[in-house]
């Protein structure tokens, strides 16, 4: 049968299996600046993030920021591509009906949430991130700038120009930063959804996270104002549609208040009954008009003077289904440029929801892990305020852990002996249960951890290597 024939193949190729790669965490020490800056204070001051750790203010870079960091490396070194994000009402999210886990290691790697009305379908991140806290207190540097060049070119012009003077809270010094990395969720996904559908003809699976839903508005003249602006017109009031974002006078829509399990929404007045409820709007009171999106740009038709709006949200995936599953599964196969990127699953209940479940080839599993860990050990791309910075760890200890916890973070701090900066901890961190095999530690001349192997030998007794490609095999990753 296709599907053993298949499966066989799935089985071989590590389709299926992509869980068998350790879990690792990684702690860092760099210097830096306090790149992410806070509020203006005064006016003219441009503040840095700071926090209270124990007794002492220090500046830190937040794990937003990191994680923006991280992904323009990852972009830059490995030509990740973003992926496609959609306004819902306020909020600005990923696009699920564009990507998946299996298309998008933005995806897969950082998580998401999206959501539709009162649905919503969430992922943790795999990768976990720390704040970047600073080793030592801030003092309360500032220094002041101004735009002195600009100023002086615009003066030999002609030109009565004067300095635009500002002033910016600074703090340098050694930063701590921790990742983990969860293989247990890298590469898996799982969607509760509505329904889904097979298309054999187009190999194409549709699956309906959220169940499409129309309106058709009668008696609609489309007209133009005298901005060329087009907009429609029904006996009781406008509609303006700008692409899928629709902003509608007030007297046209009802609003409905919150009862058992239905949130508060909108319908249209004289369609009350109707399923088409719209759960994230705002309201102008300058205008007296809602504002919504839709999920496709609304079709109107001029014959029949109708207008309809469309809201929900479905994910076309092509894709080749797998005869013969067992236990009444769907299962399906996904490639992209005659690559193998991994299956899908179907699970139907007899009442309520599918559950679609995601799982990413083992190939792509190990590709996605070795470029985010290469990453954090080469170093990030991180410019802020047009002034680069330097995420590049001066020491470094990564390790497989069985529980994905940031297990050296704790331990990790510098100290000044005889004029030479150390690491502390190390020794300490060594003693913890979670790490599940050998401990790779990176340090520089000027940021010493072991001052002779034989030190690194004794204090570490045996766990310590000082190959990477060591520490890979350990965990999981085959290959160079």
């Amino acid at each position: 049968m296709e599907y053993l024939a298949r499966k066989k193949k799935i089985k071989k190729e590590g389709i299926m299996n992509n869980n068998e790669l350790k879990n690792i965490t990684i702690t860092m020490v760099f210097d830096g600046s306090a790149l992410n800056r806070d509020e203006k204070v005064g006016g003219n001051i441009l503040s840095i993030k700071k926090l209270n750790v124990n007794g002492e203010i220090r500046s830190f870079i937040g794990k937003p920021a990191i994680r923006h960091y991280l992904f323009q490396t990852l972009w830059r070194a490995f030509g990740w591509e973003p992926a496609q994000v959609t306004g819902q009402g306020e909020v600005v999210q990923l696009d699920l009906t564009k990507s998946d886990i299996l298309t998008s290691a933005e995806l897969d790697v950082f998580g998401y949430m999206f959501t539709r009305g009162k649905t919503a379908v969430t992922r943790k991140s795999p990768l976990g991130i720390t704040k970047a806290v600073a080793l030592f207190p801030y003092s309360g540097d500032l220094a002041f700038y101004a735009n002195h060049d600009l100023v002086r070119r615009g003066k030999e012009d002609g030109l009565a120009v004067t300095p635009n003077p500002f002033t910016k809270e600074e703090h340098a010094a050694f930063y701590k930063v921790s990742f983990t990395l969860d293989t247990g969720i890298l590469g898996n996904d799982m969607w509760v959804v509505e329904d889904t559908t097979y298309d054999e003809q187009a190999n194409m699976l549709r699956v309906s996270i959220v169940a499409p839903v129309s309106v058709a508005l009668d008696n609609v003249e489309r007209r133009t104002d005298e901005h060329e602006n087009v907009f429609y017109e029904m006996p009781k009031g406008r509609i303006f549609v700008d692409g899928r974002t629709v902003k509608v006078d007030e007297q046209l829509m009802q609003k409905k208040p919150a009862k058992k399990n239905l949130e508060e929404h909108l319908v249209f007045s004289d369609k009350g009954r109707s399923k088409f409820r719209i759960f994230d709007f705002s309201y102008d009171d300058d205008s007296k008009q809602y504002e919504f999106d839709v999920d496709e740009e609304p079709e109107y038709d001029e014959s029949k003077k109708a207008l309809t709006l469309k809201i929900g949200a479905v994910k076309e995936i092509p894709c080749v289904k797998l005869s013969g599953a067992p236990d009444g599964k769907e299962t399906y196969a996904v490639s992209q440029d005659g690559k193998e990127l991994g299956t899908l699953v179907v699970e139907r209940k007899e009442q309520g929801p599918c559950i679609v479940r995601f799982s990413l080839a083992k190939q792509q599993v190990e590709q996605r892990f070795r470029e985010v860990v290469s990453a954090l050990v080469s170093g990030l791309y991180a410019q802020s305020s047009g002034e680069a910075n330097t995420i590049i760890p001066l020491f470094l200890v990564a390790a497989p852990v069985k529980v994905p916890s940031p297990v050296f973070h704790p331990y990790i701090d510098v100290r000044k002996e005889d004029g030479q900066w150390k690491v502390i901890g190390v020794k300490d961190a060594l003693k913890n249960s979670w790490i599940d095999g050998k401990v790779y530690v990176f340090d520089c001349e000027r940021l010493k951890v072991f001052e002779t192997d034989e030190e690194l030998k004794e204090l570490s007794d045996g766990k310590v290597t000082r190959d990477w490609n060591e520490l890979l095999k350990d965990i999981g990753i085959t290959g160079t």
